[in-house]
Parts: structure tokens; C-alpha cells; sequence
């Protein structure tokens, strides 16, 4: 973890996570007050899941709107759906599946219009 001022920032100090290939993201102290300055997938519960999987994510600003999209291994998109975030802070949406997916791994990625997280899942029959 690292700390510094960013460029719109005049006398706030701003603690970063530094992540090759994408923007930092951190949080910001303002007055006492934390400030969380990111879009991240927290929890995929239950992982391996059977036919219902919980997201649990932090945004830091209403983002409109929200896709979730389910990627085999091969590439090939097996489920879509999209949403409407209507605060910003911790989220928790759960997500059902069809039974036609076959048992193996996943790719769940997450994205808004300016942010994206991928994370692997398991599915099990």
C-alpha cells in the first residue's frame, strides 16, 4: 500500500493499491471520514455454487448500468444479466442459474461504463 495526493486533489491525501494494468484504487481520507474510492467484486458466495450464486461488491458512485456476464472457459458467454445500482457503498445481488450449464469452471465479469472485474467460479450439478 501507498499513499500520495492525486491530481485533482489539492490537501487530501490518498492511500492507493497499486494494480499493473488498471488504475489505482484506495481510499480517501476527507475529514475523519474514509471514502472508498472503488469498483471490486468482494465475495462470490457460494463458491462452488449449484444454481443460485450471492455477489457482493463496493462501488464507489452510482453506475448505470451494472452487467454481469457468465464466461465458459472457451470464451463463449452462457449467461447475461444487468441491473441498476441505486447507491453507492457495499451491494450484495444473487444470481440464478439454468440447469443446462455443465459442471466446471467459469469466468463471472462484472462491468459499468467505467470500470470491470473478472472473477473464476465453480459450478457444480
Amino acid at each position: 500500500m501507498s499513499y500520495g495526493r492525486s491530481a485533482d486533489a489539492q490537501d487530501q491525501w490518498i492511500y492507493m493499491t497499486p494494480s499493473p494494468g488498471a488504475s489505482n484504487s484506495g481510499l480517501m481520507v476527507q475529514n475523519d471520514l474514509v471514502v472508498v474510492n472503488a469498483f471490486r467484486i468482494n465475495r462470490l458466495y457460494p463458491n462452488p455454487f449449484n444454481s443460485s450464486l450471492r455477489v457482493e461488491f463496493t462501488m464507489d458512485k452510482v453506475h448505470d448500468p451494472v452487467e454481469i456476464h457468465l464466461i465458459s472457459l472457451t470464451g463463449r458467454t452462457v449467461f447475461t444479466t444487468q441491473f441498476e445500482v441505486y447507491h453507492p457503498g457495499n451491494q450484495s445481488i444473487p444470481i440464478h442459474m439454468n440447469s443446462l450449464l455443465g459442471s466446471g469452471f467459469y469466468f463471472l465479469h462484472m462491468k459499468t461504463s467505467e470500470h470491470n472485474e473478472t472473477r473464476k467460479v465453480l459450478f457444480l450439478k
